[in-house]
């Protein structure tokens, strides 16, 4: 009998402590973006530099040396998508094959300058010219979660659906 209630109490233990795990809090939808927020910050390539970033909208300087310099917005609260990309690139030093990582979203794009907004703008597929996703070891892996847990927060379950 003492047996029987010693493997009860463990068997509730070990289910408690799994429902436990089960429900670790995760990010909210604010949180993950103010960290790619900062991240972006981090590694933003020269001649680029950091305007802002507030409600989910990560702000840049396109070139401040440039007299035709304006602000580039990317509005996180419209990523929708994300993929991995590889394609060649043709450096003088000869080719490179380089992996990237892309966003899209409608909207997810505007400018300073009164440039027209594109539908589908796919920034970080320039992540070798404007963000160093190299920059700190592991940071490149820690992005695609981010922006993994950002595209599920963005599109969510419609009311009227079933899945």
């Amino acid at each position: 009998m003492k047996n029987f209630k010693f493997l009860l109490i463990l068997f509730l233990l070990i289910s408690l402590t799994i429902q436990i795990k089960a429900q670790e809090k995760m990010p909210t939808k604010e949180e993950t973006m103010e960290w790619i927020a900062t991240k972006f910050k981090e590694i933003l390539v020269s001649p680029r530099t950091f305007h802002s970033y507030k409600n989910g909208i990560f702000a840049y300087n396109r070139n401040p040396e440039d007299e035709a310099n304006y602000i580039v917005y990317l509005d996180f609260n419209k990523v929708t998508k994300f993929n991995n990309k590889t394609f060649f690139e043709t450096p003088p030093s000869g080719y490179e094959i380089i992996t990237c990582l892309s966003i899209y979203g409608k909207g997810l794009l505007s400018f300073s300058n009164g440039r027209a907004n594109e539908d589908i703008f796919k920034e970080m597929e320039y992540s070798y010219k404007i963000l160093n996703v190299y920059a700190i070891e592991g940071l490149r892996e820690r992005l695609e979660k981010a922006l993994e847990n950002l595209v599920k927060l963005n599109i969510g379950k419609q009311e009227n659906e079933a899945f």
